[in-house]
């Protein structure tokens, strides 16, 4: 406001920053009138958990967001704001960090993330964020772009019936047991 004169929202909207190609990290002080303003525009949310808890910033809104209809992908910051730099850890962080709240801004058990909407915001949603039709799922034409992740660790026993759930709730840190880039074995 003191360079521009402007609270940020009017100051993107008169820049012509408001558009579907847009996409902004964090935002975790929107209020209910900018989330509705980013939906109409479709500006798209990249959410780093692990980033807001290591600096204080507020829990993003993602609730609200995605019940506005707002595009909300899963990104993960470098290591000047992320402890580990695990994107399955950021995952987790992403599912469970806004079951956490308990005032008036929680979270109902049954508005919950679940892991198919993790997974989704992570692959499919990121991609369609990036502007990206050849990554976020596999499928012929696909680049076929791929993690596997052994579950036959003891964190994951007991689990085994929910392969997300096991991997994304009962933990898993450790390196994938298989990557693939573009169909390429690394």
């Amino acid at each position: 406001v003191k360079i521009t004169g402007m609270s940020p929202l009017p100051f993107l909207e008169k820049s012509g920053w408001l558009t579907p190609r847009t996409f902004l990290a964090h935002c975790t002080q929107l209020d209910d009138e900018e989330i509705r303003s980013f939906a109409a525009h479709n500006v798209a949310i990249v959410h780093c958990p692990r980033t807001i808890l290591r600096l204080g910033y507020p829990v993003t809104r993602i609730t609200e967001m995605r019940n506005n209809s707002v595009r909300i992908g899963v990104g993960l910051d470098g290591a000047a704001s992320n402890d580990g730099g695990s994107f399955i850890g950021e995952l987790r962080l992403a599912l469970v960090l806004h079951r956490a709240a308990s005032d008036a801004t929680a979270v109902p058990e049954k508005d919950w993330l679940s892991t198919e909407e993790i997974l989704h915001m992570a692959t499919r949603g990121a991609a369609a964020i990036l502007g990206r039709n050849d990554i976020g799922h596999i499928d012929s034409g696909m680049a076929a772009d791929l993690a596997a992740f052994s579950l036959d660790q003891l964190a994951q026993a007991g689990v085994l019936n929910n392969p997300l759930g096991a991997l994304f709730l009962a933990g898993n840190d450790g390196p994938a047991k298989l990557t693939m880039v573009n169909g390429n074995i690394l």
